[in-house]
């Protein structure tokens, strides 16, 4: 079973946990040990919002398609568990991960020109 990144003790204080506990239907999950690229989409507004964007879900897919990377979602908390967070530093984000902060209105101007080429060529 994976380790949650938030206690038992922050679950059961806030609004809605199921927001934050990632066992959603085709998530995906890889060691961080064993992956060369981890990389996070950040979405400016909480999971119910984020989750439905196609674009985060084509791009989150792609990554995850290849064996050297994991990309994961990041989702704004609600002002709940951001309060929380705040006050006991929990960082949203591992160290050493490449984050992409996707935008409501385009999704292709977040993306770095590194990564334009590859994503290009993962639709040829």
């Amino acid at each position: 079973m994976r380790k949650l990144a938030l206690s038992d003790e922050i679950l059961l204080t806030i609004e809605k946990p199921a927001r934050y506990i990632g066992n959603e239907v085709n998530v995906v999950e890889k060691e961080f040990d064993a992956v060369d690229v981890t990389v996070a989409m950040c979405f400016p507004d909480v999971y119910e919002i984020g989750m439905s964007h196609l674009g985060i879900q084509i791009l989150y897919d792609m990554f995850n398609r290849w064996e050297d990377t994991y990309c994961d979602r990041v989702y704004s908390p609600w002002v709940d568990l951001d309060k929380i967070m705040r006050e006991q530093n929990i960082p949203s984000v591992r160290s050493g991960t490449l984050i992409f902060w996707a935008s409501h209105c385009n999704m292709r101007c977040v993306i770095p020109m590194y990564c334009r080429s590859l994503i290009s060529a993962t639709f040829l």
